[in-house]
């Protein structure tokens, strides 16, 4: 699970718009392709027109600013004393095989936001950061000497998600997604294993942005490194139907209140992975569903949500379903 650093990417391509341009950056994100604001620290895929580039994976970290002759070149108006001019790469992959629903080829480039605060200098005083400016960063892909155009992201805050297996950090897109929760003991908490009223879980996500402990742009964090806000949790549950027809559609999930994990920070010895520990309540509501055996890793009893504007932003909540009994 935590090798997902070196995992090969692909997507859904069918939201792609036409190409235009020759090394252009048509979107970014971990699973249906959107430009999106990004976190500092970010693990996301840019999806890129029109290029043709030999598959290759960073063998070791630090990570490497260039693979199979692929640069991604970050430019202002953020110019801040420090900050990366090449974005860190995990991987790129070509696919020629688009199925007929976008551009082809298309090149996906595994990146890393950089870590570095970001900066507006200030009009006059260079040295000065303009405070409540949207920092925008330019992304630029260059191969073989030639560059395309550059794409505008914002880089702000936190863009948190919860991993599972059908994210590009794991090579696929679609069909059976697993969601990644887990007991103290590292076992997945599945409907024969289920966590217990009062234990603490463990889930990974990308995107919870800054941390205490400073991490350079494609090195690994080498000691516990909290994140700078800890991000609260909506804990929610699922409730069991009602004892006579007409039930209503769908599930009914009842918040029971917001958490605040344990431990939001950075994994030891990964890039841009964070680890997030969460102790769950001692009361189990007795209006809960109970999980079954065969219930999987997306049909859980309860959930947790996050990133639902807790830095003011309007980001849409990213939810992880588990099983939890009494």
């Amino acid at each position: 699970m935590l090798h997902f650093i070196g995992a090969l990417w692909f997507c859904w391509v069918a939201a792609l718009a036409p190409a235009q341009t020759t090394g252009q950056i048509m979107a970014t994100g971990n699973g249906p392709p959107t430009l999106e604001t990004l976190a500092p620290g970010q693990v996301t895929t840019l999806f890129v027109v029109g290029l043709k580039v030999p598959n290759a994976t960073a063998s070791g970290i630090p990570l490497p600013t260039t693979l199979s002759g692929l640069t991604v070149h970050v430019s202002g108006p953020v110019q801040a004393k420090g900050y990366p001019e090449r974005l860190p790469l995990f991987s790129v992959r070509t696919y020629d095989g688009c199925f007929g629903l976008g551009p082809c080829p298309l090149t996906f480039v595994t990146v890393q936001i950089p870590t570095e605060p970001t900066c507006v200098p200030t009009t006059g005083w260079p040295n000065e950061c303009t405070m409540g400016s949207l920092p925008i960063v330019g992304l630029t892909v260059e191969h073989s000497g030639g560059r395309g155009p550059t794409t505008s992201i914002v880089v702000s805050g936190s863009k948190p998600h919860f991993l599972n297996s059908c994210d590009t950090v794991f090579g696929s897109y679609g069909g059976f997604c697993q969601q990644f929760v887990t007991h103290p003991s590292g076992q997945p908490v599945t409907g024969s294993n289920p966590a217990r009223a009062g234990e603490t879980i463990v889930m990974y996500a990308i995107g919870l942005g800054p941390t205490q402990l400073a991490v350079k742009s494609g090195e690994a964090a080498t000691e516990d490194a909290p994140v700078q806000i800890p991000p609260p949790l909506l804990l929610s549950y699922k409730a069991a139907p009602p004892p006579s027809p007409p039930a209503p559609p769908g599930a009914i999930w009842i918040p029971t209140g917001w958490i605040i994990p344990i431990y939001a920070g950075l994994v030891k010895g990964a890039v841009g992975l964070y680890q997030i520990n969460v102790k769950l309540p001692d009361e189990f509501p007795p209006e809960a569903t109970i999980c079954q055996p065969s219930n999987s890793s997306l049909d859980g009893n309860f959930r947790l949500s996050i990133g639902m504007g807790y830095f003011g932003e309007t980001a849409r909540a990213d939810h992880i379903a588990f099983c939890m009994s009494p």
